[in-house]
């Protein structure tokens, strides 16, 4: 009985590896530390274990992407189409995390700029015997520590990939919750389902500057500490990163209230992951 059980794991097991998967993981998170206030958004998790790659992004990029190009492809057709960006699906919380050919990237944007970087995480896990039911996995208990803080995960063997939301693997199965001690951050598997599309890249990201972290880290601090560059220089970057150079320039009037605006928005968002 021992032998049959082994290897219907053993079979599971390759049927997966033989197939693509896409997850789609809900995020409630508390963008401000010194208030109660949450925002929800969205992410996939793509899965190609063939390729052994893994891709994390916003779901909203893919919903945007998915729109424009239909659009795009409308306009061919028609001579034209009218698109309103704002009624377009955006990012709340820009999260990317791309593993490939035996490598970790992370995808970052400052004021319309791009960057990819290395990001070599190896998370230590330590796996506890406490298990529960969530949907309709059968789950069991994890803790790790990242960023400063203790997270506890709770993964599942249903599903045979050692892989998670974010930065988040190394487990002996899909993590299906992960939250931090203070709940900060709640990560949630809602759906994971078969997919037959091609590796995905935000379009957003296409275009990254490729550079060393330490360099993504410099270029944010001086963005922290002026982000008003830009406009100084006659661009202005819409929500979704897309970048117009207006002529003859932004007025100091303008330019001051865009500062006071962004540094508002940073010291309001200013409960980080990492």
């Amino acid at each position: 009985m021992k032998k049959v059980y082994v290897l219907l794991f053993i079979s599971m097991a390759f049927v997966l590896s033989a197939q693509n998967y896409r997850a789609i993981y809900e995020l409630k998170f508390k963008p401000n530390k010194d208030k109660d206030s949450v925002i929800t958004d969205y992410y996939a998790l793509d899965l190609f274990p063939k390729l052994e790659k893994t891709s994390f992004y916003n779901h909203s990029y893919y919903k945007n992407d998915s729109i424009m190009k239909a659009l795009f492809e409308k306009a061919d057709r028609n001579g034209g189409v009218d698109i309103d960006s704002n009624s377009l699906p955006k990012a709340k919380y820009p999260l990317v995390y791309i593993k490939e050919n035996g490598k970790k990237y992370s995808f970052k944007t400052i004021d319309g700029d791009s960057y990819k970087f290395s990001d070599e995480i190896k998370m230590t896990w330590k796996v506890l015997k406490d298990s529960k039911k969530i949907k309709n996995w059968n789950c069991q208990k994890a803790e790790t520590e990242y960023s400063g803080r203790k997270w506890i995960a709770w993964f599942t063997t249903d599903l045979l990939f050692p892989e998670g939301p974010y930065k988040f693997s190394g487990l002996p199965g899909l993590i299906v919750e992960i939250s931090d001690e203070k709940n900060d951050f709640h990560f949630a598997l809602e759906a994971i389902y078969k997919n037959a599309e091609k590796v995905y890249l935000p379009s957003a990201y296409e275009k990254s500057i490729v550079v060393d972290k330490s360099k993504y880290e410099k270029a944010l601090s001086n963005y922290i500490k002026d982000p008003g560059v830009k406009l100084r220089q006659g661009t202005m970057v819409d929500e979704s990163g897309n970048q117009f150079q207006i002529a003859g320039g932004f007025s100091k009037d303008f330019i001051d209230q865009a500062v006071a605006e962004r540094c508002k928005k940073m010291k309001e968002f200013n409960n980080l992951l990492d």
